[in-house]
């Protein structure tokens, strides 16, 4: 079957629309609370928004630690689509607490309301990852996690499109309070015309002893060495990936002296990027599911975040915010930032899709959900170390240009050790 076969087939569609409608939603609600504070209630923040879009991005990585042990064996232990209907009707009621949060202007409420819809996606991971090789043949798997890794990105854009432009309009977060909830809705919709897909582990009994049972969790992804190096390759891309995306606002505001449209601008031609690699990768792999490109492209997205920090090196900010016209006339500068931006883009696709597909070809029929929840406990863990690490260096005085160099270097020493465990597992 073709790509885009595969993309209209009622095997895949529906999971990929449910999967996107929640990303869409998820990151309306995040990107219209970071704008809020950066260019509009920054003076009443209790942190500069630099610091707490880190924080924000922990609250809602913090949940994947915390319940993922109970996710996987949910996962496992029940039918999956009924498992993702459930989910979609919580996160109709999440985004209704939003709705109200947004009309009391209340910041720790909004807060809550991430943690709630980091809770929502912690759940679902395990399962939508879990259900894929359920209904998609080995050399289906790599064309199915690249068209879900583009729409998830493609649901970043536009969520972020969304939350940015209309929270700053007239009205703005009665719409976007509006749109949350109509998404949700279309969601649990689409998510009715997922195939079923049989419990892997029927006879497991749940246990809710979340603290041990993370702890004997990990064990899951320890017991491949294939399956542990990829999930440690994805965590450190969210991580690394987690630094660009998060202090986008922050950097196109206070290292460019660029406005809200800048922002949107660069996030549209990183999703282009995003899907052109993960594209890309299909092609270059020949649906061989294989890391052979982890430490190249890990190189490539370093190399592109470092000339980000180059390009400003020495630059006056203006006092006023130019927009995106000014923005892509300022000389070469606007036009190196937007390559660089799109170039990493490409790269991060490349790198990802097939890691993704190694977990979830390598790891046990019965135990996949538990052992990809395992991973998302892993990737919270560096995500949340991230998230620490960024607030910290911003703390201490540090640009966020100047955190955008360091992440490059730290991102090529962190990749070339993540090749030669998994070369080495190859070889093995």
């Amino acid at each position: 079957m073709s790509q885009l076969g595969l993309v209209a087939s009622s095997r895949f569609l529906p999971l990929l629309l449910t999967q996107g409608l929640g990303a869409l939603n998820d990151n309306i609600f995040r990107n219209a609370l970071i704008i809020l504070v950066t260019y509009r209630i920054a003076e009443t923040s209790p942190l500069p928004p630099a610091q707490l879009a880190a924080v924000a991005t922990a609250l809602f990585i913090l949940p994947y630690f915390l319940f993922s042990a109970l996710a996987g064996q949910i996962s496992d232990r029940y039918e999956k689509s009924t498992v993702i209907r459930h989910l979609k009707l919580a996160e109709i009621i999440i985004t209704l607490l939003a709705a109200a949060a947004f009309s009391q202007g209340n910041a720790s409420m909004l807060l809550a309301v991430l943690f709630l819809l980091g809770t929502q996606s912690a759940f679902f991971s395990p399962v939508k990852f879990a259900i894929l090789p359920q209904h998609l043949e080995e050399r289906e798997l790599l064309s199915g996690n690249a068209f879900m890794e583009l729409g998830t990105f493609l649901a970043i854009l536009f969520g972020s499109i969304l939350g940015t432009v209309l929270i700053s309009g007239e009205n703005g977060t009665t719409v976007v309070s509006s749109l949350l909830i109509l998404f949700s809705v279309l969601g649990y919709i689409a998510a009715r015309a997922i195939p079923r897909a049989p419990a892997s582990a029927p006879e497991m009994t749940l246990r809710l002893n979340l603290v041990a049972e993370t702890f004997g969790l990990l064990r899951y992804a320890n017991q491949n060495s294939t399956v542990l190096w990829g999930i440690i390759g994805i965590a450190w891309f969210w991580m690394i990936g987690g630094l660009y995306v998060t202090q986008l606002a922050p950097f196109t505001k206070f290292a460019l002296g660029a406005d809200q449209m800048v922002v949107t601008w660069l996030l549209a031609i990183f999703t282009i990027g995003i899907g052109i690699g993960a594209m890309l990768c299909n092609r270059l792999l020949k649906s061989i599911i294989s890391p052979r490109f982890v430490l190249l492209s890990a190189v490539g997205i370093s190399v592109f975040a470092a000339d980000m920090w180059l390009a400003t090196l020495g630059r006056s900010v203006p006092q006023e915010l130019t927009g995106l016209g000014a923005f892509l006339q300022q000389g070469v500068t606007g036009w190196r930032i937007t390559l660089d931006f799109f170039a990493m883009a490409i790269c991060a696709g490349i790198y990802s899709v097939p890691l993704y597909a190694l977990v979830q070809s390598r790891s046990g029929v019965k135990i996949r959900a538990r052992t990809i929840a395992s991973g998302n406990i892993i990737i919270a863990l560096f995500s949340v170390a991230g998230a620490i690490a960024t607030t910290t260096l911003l703390g201490n005085g540090l640009k966020v240009q100047e955190v955008f160099a360091i992440g490059a270097v730290a991102n090529v020493l962190g990749a070339f050790v993540i090749h030669r465990k998994l070369a080495g597992v190859a070889k093995s």
